[in-house]
């Protein structure tokens, strides 16, 4: 694995830009978008749970791979650069939103 590290000032302190190779990049990619998958699906389970027992255990499982979907996410965005980042943002940030609203869904199911 190919790692460069650049610290820069931003005015209040120092922040650390890794760039991680292509190979890992599309490694972490196709995972996230397999957790992605994995978690819409628990979303849709939790949602045909909704009026029975068994609402609130599918509903947390759900979230907690939404949460986990979303920090992978935001882990490989910090790990890029700009460039790259850009491109991750435009592929699959409109996906991870989606990801969020459907979550929201289960908030609100739970009311």
């Amino acid at each position: 694995m190919q790692e460069s590290h650049v610290w820069t000032s931003a005015g209040i302190g120092f922040r650390r830009f890794s760039t991680i190779g292509e190979v890992d990049i599309r490694e972490k990619v196709e995972d996230i978008n397999t957790k992605f998958a994995e978690a819409r699906e628990e979303i849709d389970l939790a949602m045909e749970a909704k009026d029975t027992v068994f609402f609130n255990e599918e509903a947390l499982g759900a979230k907690k791979l939404v949460e986990e979907v979303l920090e992978e996410f935001k882990s490989l965005l910090d790990q890029v650069d700009e460039r790259r980042r850009g491109e991750l943002q435009r592929s699959m940030g409109m996906k991870m939103e989606q990801l969020k609203a459907e979550a929201a869904q289960l908030d609100e199911a739970s009311s």
